[in-house]
């Protein structure tokens, strides 16, 4: 090979080589973008469902308080948790706070059905066995909800941490997201 020849080569090889780095570049970061959006719109569908209950909730309230079975601190407990849920929405917080907001009312609603399932008079009350059934309806699609979102954060973390990835997922500015947990703070109790 002549020396024009083997210059011609090395910048045919540099650009070629800069070529696939930039390719792999594009690549992995489209592919982390793509896992983030699919993250975030989990958690909308969260979002979306829980506003749906808080709203049902609102509604069964006034209903609820009518019987003298409940105790007066689970539904103080709920519109408490209802106005947190709210402001939290509006205030954009974070997703551990959002999740632990919703842990605990859950845990109050939870207490509320298990009041319900076991008064046979309150089942029979039209409106109320509407609103329980909204509820229990609502609570099927959290939980798929939370289902999916955890499954996209796994997808979304395993991405940024594998190779190549992990090398510049930081520099664009991903890091992990957290999962949607159902701990609650305080060492309070789940009964779901």
């Amino acid at each position: 090979m002549s020396v024009i020849n083997k210059r011609m080569f090395a910048v045919i090889l540099i650009v070629g080589i800069l070529v696939v780095v930039g390719l792999l570049f594009i690549v992995s970061y489209n592919s982390m973008v793509g896992k983030s959006q699919t993250v975030d719109q989990n958690l909308s569908q969260i979002k979306n469902r829980y506003v749906t209950k808080v709203t049902i909730l609102g509604e069964l309230l006034p209903q609820v308080q009518q019987y003298q079975q409940f105790e007066a601190s689970t539904l103080t407990n709920i519109t408490a948790l209802r106005s947190q849920w709210m402001s939290a929405i509006a205030n954009n917080a974070s997703t551990e706070e959002l999740s632990n907001i919703s842990s605990r009312l859950d845990a109050n609603v939870s207490r509320v059905m298990v009041t319900f399932e076991a008064y046979p008079e309150l089942q029979s009350v039209a409106l109320m066995a509407q609103y329980m059934g909204q509820v229990v309806d609502v609570n099927e699609q959290l939980s798929y909800a939370r289902g999916q979102y955890n499954a996209a954060v796994r997808d979304y973390n395993t991405n940024i941490m594998s190779f190549p990835n992990n090398m510049f997922a930081g520099s664009f500015g991903f890091s992990a997201k957290q999962y949607w947990g159902t701990d609650l703070p305080d060492g309070e109790v789940l009964n779901l």
